[in-house]
């Protein structure tokens, strides 16, 4: 029953113990590529993925790895950084410090990509909460429509939806 390769199952003797944080951060890592998948599509998702595995790689050895040509993987890599999810370093290969003469060291910082994620679902939540509060000051006879009705729960479902992944990213110690 307790697969050796499986991370978050121990075997003591004849029981079996869970380790939450690893589950929680298997769960974190596995929402934060979807919610890259949704934002960025399946080459950034990919890219983020190759990071997290390979902790720093090169644009040129990440195309390579991800099978993407060099110019759509440095793409993905902008906007990964852009966004907050990606870093990058700049290693000089002289004493002089010229740009021309620099590797770029890309990787994934885990921490600061949940709470950047953390942030935009805030933002979200936020959006959706003014919505919802300028349909409740519409004028009556707007409220009433069955169509304002089954918007104003999709909006409160989606609320609730991005609460449960905050709880996800929110780092409750």
């Amino acid at each position: 029953m307790c697969r050796p390769d499986i991370g978050y199952l121990r075997r003591f003797g004849d029981q079996i113990h869970a380790e939450v944080t690893t589950m929680l951060n298997i769960v974190r890592r596995k929402t934060a590529e979807e919610i890259i998948l949704k934002r960025f599509g399946p080459e950034a998702r990919r890219m983020f993925s190759l990071l997290i595995h390979k902790k720093k790689l090169e644009a040129k050895h990440a195309a390579e790895l991800s099978m993407l040509n060099q110019r759509k993987a440095r793409e993905m890599l902008f906007k990964l950084h852009d966004s907050g999810y990606a870093t990058v370093q700049e290693v000089p290969r002289t004493s002089d410090f010229k740009q021309s003469k620099c590797i770029y060291i890309w990787s994934v910082n885990l921490p600061e990509a949940y709470k950047r994620i953390a942030q935009h679902i805030d933002r979200s939540c936020i959006n959706l909460y003014r919505r919802l509060k300028t349909m409740e000051e519409e004028p009556k006879e707007k409220k009433d429509s069955d169509l304002r009705r089954k918007q104003k729960e999709f909006i409160e479902v989606s609320i609730l939806r991005l609460q449960i992944n905050l709880m996800l990213f929110r780092d409750l110690k």
